[in-house]
């Protein structure tokens, strides 16, 4: 793909060969029902080009707030003891040191799966495809949230779906985009809209799951029974 910029008197045409993270502030206070566009000022065109978008709330939480001030007059003090405490308390309690992989590790690793090219399956691109038609029709008629905006679910959300479920298959380091890849993108797309629905929902203070296996069959059942069950009423929301 190619963007068209026109910006402060540059003009230009920039191929989209790289990842794009963007971040912008409401026009005032965030309406929980208005549109993105409204709420940003940005349109749907552009808002389509990007494949996931995350509402971040700055929630009034006595708890939340606490820890937040905490853990940054931490990194301020001097001592070297009372910096690494709060780095040892985000970590998941299930995790031994020596299974924490080094920041060199990680990028060597991202390194060698990136050039993976994972061939999508069919089981995958059923649940791609029924999640799609699914988000075409619910979004008629809603006006409010992120998906509020007709304009954004377009082909472009569709070829979304496939770059993040490739993706996914990519840090599993896998030749073949498997079922478990399109249901995490689902559910990774749903939270997005979710965050825009209910106020007192934020990924930021999500903890890791104690047991992801189980999380995934509890995730993957609800997203089939909705997506299919959607399919057998003929496309049609009642």
């Amino acid at each position: 793909q190619r963007l068209s910029v026109a910006k402060a008197g540059l003009v230009c045409k920039l191929s989209t060969r790289t990842t794009i993270i963007a971040a912008c502030n409401p026009r005032g206070k965030y309406d929980e029902y208005s549109s993105l566009s409204v709420n940003c000022g940005i349109g749907g065109p552009l808002l389509s080009r990007f494949d996931i978008i995350l509402i971040l709330q700055d929630l009034q939480d006595t708890e939340w707030d606490k820890n937040i001030s905490e853990f940054i007059l931490d990194t301020v003090t001097v001592d070297d003891q009372r910096i690494r405490e709060p780095l040892k308390s985000t970590q998941h309690p299930s995790l031994e040191p020596d299974v924490i992989w080094s920041f060199a590790k990680v990028r060597a690793y991202v390194h060698h799966v990136k050039n993976i090219n994972p061939v999508m399956t069919d089981e995958a691109s059923d649940v791609l495809s029924k999640y799609y038609k699914y988000l075409r029709n619910s979004n008629r008629g809603n006006r409010s949230g992120l998906m509020g905006d007709q304009s954004r679910i377009t082909l472009r959300m569709l070829e979304s779906l496939i770059r993040c479920s490739q993706a996914h298959a990519r840090i599993r380091m896998s030749h073949h985009v498997e079922l478990i890849d399109a249901i995490m993108t689902v559910h990774m797309f749903m939270a997005s809209q979710q965050i825009s629905r209910d106020g007192g929902y934020t990924p930021v203070r999500d903890p890791f799951p104690e047991n992801p296996d189980e999380m995934y069959a509890s995730i993957k059942d609800d997203i089939l029974h909705t997506i299919d069950n959607f399919d057998k009423k003929g496309g049609y929301m009642f």
